[in-house]
């Protein structure tokens, strides 16, 4: 909570990855990613995690593969 309500404060956006939404983070930041409390949660969590850095190194211009990867 404290990184996320300090991020802010400075201006950046704010992203959780959270297994319930509606929790404090999860309202606490601008764009929240739940991945649910099934059994395979953790793994989908990684899942996410991984797509997401993906996503922010292709906006960069380092990941001309990214379209590809996210469509498999």
């Amino acid at each position: 909570m404290a990184a996320a309500e300090f991020c802010k404060e400075k201006g950046a956006t704010t992203i959780g990855l959270v297994a319930i939404p509606d929790t404090p983070l999860a309202n606490a930041v601008d764009y929240c990613i739940s991945t649910g409390r099934e059994k395979h949660s953790f793994d989908t969590f990684f899942v996410h995690l991984q797509l997401l850095t993906a996503r922010f190194i292709h906006n960069y211009g380092e990941f001309p593969d990214y379209e590809h990867l996210q469509k498999n």
